[in-house]
């Protein structure tokens, strides 16, 4: 080891991180430092550092591209911190990177200060409804233990509440009540909204038991709600809004009322009850894996990643919510027309005259940016890997084909969406126009009649064949009021197939 090193007569280096006056070095001259370049080129082949030097400016280069340069960078870093700071290589790694960092010229405030500050005022407060709407926010963004610690003895109960209380899932206990004369109108007015097919779904199996006022007991068919209570009272105000009927608006405690008493599954599982949805939900869902993957690889900064996922989230809470609503057979907003979605330019049988369309819809173009700019994005990213020749070309691939067939799904389901709406608007204008001499018919095939064992296999369960229900669903009009009959055919030999019907 050097001796004149170890002197305590030579002074200490300065910290470059503290030296105001320091810059990094400029770009290398490719005319004037040739040899330098070659002798680096040389070095980043023996250490398996290749295309070392950049042409031209860093910040011209695409965000791939960056990345095989960070990647190259730093096993040129680890190589010199290996030979220059042996066993210290962290610190002496660290002290290096430390000139590019920026210097902090104001700190901010420690997050145990703001929580401290906000534990004082909490214990101030002598309402425990108060203090649960103070404590909203933070439990919000606060972990349970970074919170218990200011504030010993808080239930987790209590903070839950307070989390739920400030996401408006809830409506706090023991507000000041308003008492509003009883409205039968407005009453089924609200019913018929949460009851039509822009919130619930009928399931296909499985049914529950109501209980009226005068103690009658009655059968109805398991359903389930698309929406949370508080999504269905916001479509519920914007659509009577729309309509110029906000006078018959229930108050607020009434609707959730109301929806906390009128029993629904909620929609966790969607497979078997609505695939477009479910396969949409999924294409979402892989959406924001992918954008997760390329923060982490810094294919995408911080900003853009989130700045996507929170489009993605609104687009995806705009089709399960509002973009029934809006839909209408003739508009002036081209994405909300059904007319224009469903009619075929080449096919004069399948086409409608349409009213001029002027305006476009802000969250439909939204949507539709935030998918098209997903896959330009995995394209470029594609197409320069190909050109760089890189081994990353068989994931990106993949990814790809995952981000297209997401993408494929979420339109599906926006066109599913409208071709329901339609079916829904055609069927209730059959329903207005029965009479005692039409009835309106519908045909389908109910789940096989299978014989069971006390022990069995899933191989003989779904091996094994049954007998088919065929059910024939009649409603019609008989003496001035609308009836119901439903017919069920067993059939032992027949396929469940569309010919059979």
């Amino acid at each position: 080891m050097d001796h004149d090193m170890e002197s305590d007569d030579n002074p200490e280096s300065p910290d470059l991180n503290e030296d105001k006056t320091y810059e990094p070095d400029k770009s290398l001259d490719p005319e004037t430092d040739k040899e330098k370049i070659d002798v680096v080129n040389k070095l980043g082949n023996l250490i398996g550092a290749k295309r070392i030097i950049t042409q031209g400016s860093y910040n011209d280069l695409s965000n791939f591209a960056k990345r095989l340069k960070v990647t190259v960078g730093r096993t040129v870093l680890k190589f010199f911190v290996a030979i220059m700071g042996p066993e210290a290589e962290a610190e002496f790694g660290g002290k290096i990177c430390s000139i590019y960092q920026p210097k902090k010229t104001v700190e901010n405030k420690p997050k145990d200060d703001i929580l401290q500050a906000f534990a004082e005022q909490y214990e101030r407060v002598p309402d425990k409804i108060t203090k649960r709407i103070m404590l909203g926010p933070v439990a919000a963004k606060c972990s349970y233990r970074e919170v218990l610690e200011k504030i010993p003895g808080l239930s987790y109960f209590l903070y839950n509440k307070a989390r739920q209380c400030f996401k408006a899932e809830e409506i706090p206990e023991n507000l000041p009540k308003t008492f509003h004369r009883y409205d039968e109108q407005k009453i089924i007015t609200f019913v018929e909204f949460f009851t039509s097919p822009h919130c619930m779904v009928l399931l296909p199996y499985g049914e529950t038991s109501v209980k009226l006022s005068n103690g009658v007991k009655l059968d109805v068919a398991a359903n389930m709600r698309m929406q949370s209570h508080k999504q269905i009272i916001r479509m519920f105000r914007i659509k009577m809004e729309e309509e110029g009927r906000m006078n018959e608006v229930l108050p607020l405690r009434t609707m959730y009322a109301i929806l906390e008493h009128c029993h629904a599954k909620k929609s966790k599982e969607l497979t078997c009850v609505d695939y477009f949805l479910a396969a949409a939900l999924d294409g979402f869902d892989a959406l924001k894996k992918v954008l997760d993957h390329w923060m982490k690889t810094e294919d995408l900064t911080v900003e853009q990643s989130k700045a996507f996922i929170n489009e993605l989230k609104i687009g995806q809470e705009y089709l399960q919510t509002d973009f029934s609503l809006h839909l209408q057979q003739h508009t002036e907003v081209i994405s909300h027309c059904i007319n224009h979605a469903l009619g075929d330019p080449d096919n004069e049988a399948f086409t409608n005259e349409c009213e001029q369309h002027l305006t476009v819809c802000p969250k439909c173009e939204a949507l539709t940016k935030t998918l098209n700019d997903l896959k330009n994005h995995i394209d470029n990213m594609v197409q320069n890997c190909k050109m760089e020749n890189c081994e990353e070309l068989e994931d990106l691939e993949i990814k790809q084909i995952e981000i297209d067939y997401a993408v494929y799904n979420i339109l599906e389901l926006k066109s599913h969406i409208v071709r329901s709406t339609l079916s829904e608007m055609e069927r209730a204008k059959d329903i207005n126009l029965l009479d005692e001499t039409k009835a309106y018919i519908t045909l389908d095939w109910a789940q096989k009649l299978l014989p069971t064992k006390y022990r069995e296999t899933q191989k003989d369960y779904f091996g094994k064949s049954g007998m088919s229900y065929h059910i024939a669903h009649v409603q019609t009009v008989k003496d001035g009021e609308s009836v119901e009959f439903s017919y069920v055919h067993i059939i032992e030999k027949n396929k469940q197939v569309r010919t059979r019907m």
